[in-house]
């Protein structure tokens, strides 16, 4: 007759059991880290021809977004708006130039406002078709409900008020880049919001070209 007898392992020494505490520990320390501050060093690249990365190495969790409207962010052509808009948008390494999509659309966005109220140049052409591709490549799928009515009563489309939207959190990608501009390698910039304003607006009205380089002409550095 076949008997099975179960026999209790010996208990692991004390000093394993200190060893693999000290183990989880650190590792629950450094995966806290990573995921608060999404930080992967941008190493193994020479940033030489095509050998850059693809995206920013920050790790962005998904955050939710109702749309509304806004007092702010207007289409005119006034200080108090153009100050505004150009919060929203920031250069990147001065190291070697590169701009974060995010802030592209962004500055593609303000390139249409201007276009608004000065007239389209070779800029604003080229803008439309970059946020078109922005617009397919984010593919929202949020449903918005049919609530714009035109006079007669008819409903003609939406407005996009009080949907919400899955995002990416946008806000960890300002500071990012806000902690990239704080490195050596960027230019202090030598004009005040207020020159820059009538520099802009200059160029709005009188220049119909895709990029100049009057700025360095007038010692605007960091434009």
């Amino acid at each position: 007759m076949l008997r099975l007898s179960l026999r209790l392992l010996p208990a692991p020494p004390t000093a394993a059991w200190i060893v693999l505490a000290i183990s989880v520990a650190f590792n629950a320390i450094t995966w806290t880290r990573v995921a608060k501050k999404g930080a992967v060093e941008w190493k193994g690249y020479s940033y030489v021809g095509d050998d850059y990365p693809r995206e920013l190495p920050v790790q962005l969790d998904f955050v939710g977004m109702t749309f509304e409207n806004s007092e702010h962010y207007r289409a005119t052509g006034d200080l108090d708006t153009w100050t505004e808009w150009q919060t929203l948008t920031h250069m990147f390494p001065r190291g070697r130039e590169f701009n974060v999509s995010m802030f592209t659309q962004l500055e593609c966005i303000e390139t249409l406002r201007q276009a608004l109220i000065y007239g389209p140049n070779a800029r604003s052409g080229i803008c439309l078709n970059y946020l078109r591709q922005a617009v397919l490549c984010a593919s929202d799928i949020t449903i918005d409900a049919m609530d714009t009515k035109d006079d007669d009563g008819n409903l003609i489309g939406t407005d996009g008020v009080g949907s919400t939207h899955v995002c990416r959190d946008w806000s960890r990608v300002y500071e990012y880049v806000t902690e990239n501009q704080k490195e050596s390698h960027w230019a202090v910039p030598t004009a005040t919001i207020t020159q820059y304003y009538y520099f802009h607006t200059y160029l709005s009205r009188f220049v119909s070209m895709a990029h100049i380089p009057i700025a360095q002409e007038l010692g605007l550095n960091g434009t």
